[in-house]
């Protein structure tokens, strides 16, 4: 039976997370879940999307940036916010630098 998928991602290099070398695999896409990762020789998509010599990796989580900087006009007026994307960034945390364009002073010596 033919494995059916939305998008497969054919011939990229995808780490493993334990170290170890760069391997050249098929990455099958069902919704927003990874539904298959190896060989997939046999399996057929809606898109195939071929990748050799690229890395495939998830959507990077940037957990220090400035993007909700009022002063700047946060993440809209960025002028390089399109490169975060450029780079597999899909999520932004911001306030963790302790910044707020709200009066939290008195909560903060209460703390």
């Amino acid at each position: 039976m033919e494995e059916r998928h939305d998008l497969i991602i054919r011939g990229g290099m995808v780490a493993d997370g334990e170290g170890g070398a760069l391997v050249r695999v098929d990455v099958a896409v069902d919704g927003d879940h990874i539904s298959g990762v190896g060989q997939l020789d046999g399996a057929t998509a809606r898109q195939v999307v071929d990748a050799p010599g690229q890395v495939v990796a998830p959507g990077f989580i940037d957990v220090h940036n400035h993007a909700n900087n009022e002063v700047d006009g946060g993440i809209l007026r960025i002028p390089h916010a399109d490169n975060m994307l450029r780079q597999g960034v899909t999520t932004l945390i911001g306030g963790n630098c302790g910044g707020s364009p709200l009066p939290i002073g008195k909560h903060l010596d209460e703390v």
